[in-house]
């Protein structure tokens, strides 16, 4: 019982520390981008739509503390969930200058230490978060002393935590069936609407045609290293998607009405979408200073990010495979990266290059989206 005790808290421990790191970040990016210079407070905001979740998620979430502090009272055990809840709202609060992810994360804190999670949960959390934590560490140092092979460093470490999740996600049963049951329970009608609109961006469909037309503007604009830096990073991420998924045969979990049967590692939505909005990002740093290039990549990762939780949280995917595509595709990305730019750096694109690109594609992925939405919430009835 200690020994399992002592695992769980050195899990807890690590995973802090991962969440600290991108909690630290998140904050830079939030300084460069958002901040006032005369420290006065944001203009307030409506209360309705994702806001008002948002606020209504912060009540229930204050209501949690003053329940475990009550409880704390005559059971000393409800001490630890108080102080783990408190801990992972304070990083969060003090690293943002908005309240907005102190309540998403503080209240994903508290709704997994409220499940019965399996045991060894933790335990396994911190080996993931730490690999994850490690990779982006390590790699994001490299590129903030802009040394030269930070792209194959990057495509290195990468490679070798994939390789890592591709052979031991038998391993981590209890992080998939925690995670996939912490983000089943937070289920909603409003936020299904929400996840099938983002899930479909990341269809074959949908990241197919972009695809294609980024490649092709990119030909129209004459960026021809720009172009075949985009086309070989897509197509390579897609090709070996396909052969891994065939490769490793894993199931899907068993979660819609109507499952599917196609096989689930790794996720094909979230190394499409990631492999794109890297693709931008990457293109949008060239020739900007390496806070910038952070910035952008950072950036393109919330959306990429948004897409790939969409799969778990509608049940057609184990978190493993979504981690899996997300390193599947930054490893393509930053090897394809180190070859395009082997003699000499990508050329930073022109303006009139972007606002050609960004609307085009924006436009096509809505309108691909938006198409038969309500079979697609019929197809993901749970």
């Amino acid at each position: 019982m200690t020994q399992n005790v002592s695992r769980a808290m050195r899990g807890l421990a690590l995973s802090a520390a991962v969440l600290t790191g991108f909690a630290l970040l998140d904050g830079t990016v939030h300084a460069l981008l958002a901040q006032n210079p005369f420290g006065a407070p944001r203009a307030a905001e409506p209360q309705g739509g994702i806001v008002g979740w948002l606020l209504a998620k912060q009540s229930e979430f204050y209501r949690e503390i003053s329940q475990t502090i009550r409880a704390a009272k005559s059971d000393g055990s409800a001490v630890w969930t108080l102080l783990a809840i408190s801990f992972a709202y304070g990083i969060f609060h003090a690293a943002s200058p908005g309240h907005g992810k102190a309540v998403i994360s503080a209240y994903i804190a508290a709704a997994a230490l409220r499940l019965p999670l399996p045991e060894g949960f933790w335990g396994q959390a911190g080996v993931v978060a730490g690999g994850l934590g490690a990779w982006l560490l390590l790699s994001i140092h490299s590129g903030l002393r802009q040394q030269p092979r930070t792209a194959a460093l990057a495509c290195g470490l990468g490679a070798v935590l994939l390789g890592g999740l591709l052979l031991g996600w038998g391993q981590l049963n209890e992080f998939d069936h925690g995670l996939l049951a912490l983000l089943q329970s937070e289920r909603s009608p409003a936020l299904d609407s929400l996840m099938v609109l983002a899930t479909r961006l990341g269809d074959f469909a949908s990241q197919a045609a972009v695809a294609g037309l980024l490649v092709a503007l990119l030909l129209l604009s004459r960026q021809w290293r720009a172009a075949l830096f985009a086309g070989s990073a897509l197509l390579f991420t897609a090709l070996s998607n396909g052969a891994l998924k065939h490769l490793l045969a894993r199931t899907r979990p068993e979660v819609l009405l109507d499952p599917l049967h196609s096989y689930s590692l790794p996720s094909g939505h979230s190394s499409a979408a990631f492999a794109f909005c890297l693709v931008l990002a990457l293109l949008a740093g060239r020739g900007q200073p390496p806070r910038w290039r952070l910035t952008w990549l950072l950036l393109a990762s919330l959306p990429a990010s948004t897409i790939a939780l969409s799969r778990v949280y509608l049940g057609v995917h184990w978190p493993t495979d979504i981690l899996a595509g997300a390193l599947l595709a930054s490893c393509w990305c930053a090897l394809c990266m180190a070859v395009c730019e082997r003699q000499q750096p990508l050329p930073a694109l022109a303006s009139k290059a972007w606002w050609l690109i960004i609307p085009a594609c924006s436009a096509l992925l809505a309108a691909i989206a938006t198409s038969a939405l309500p079979e697609a919430l019929l197809r993901y009835n749970y």
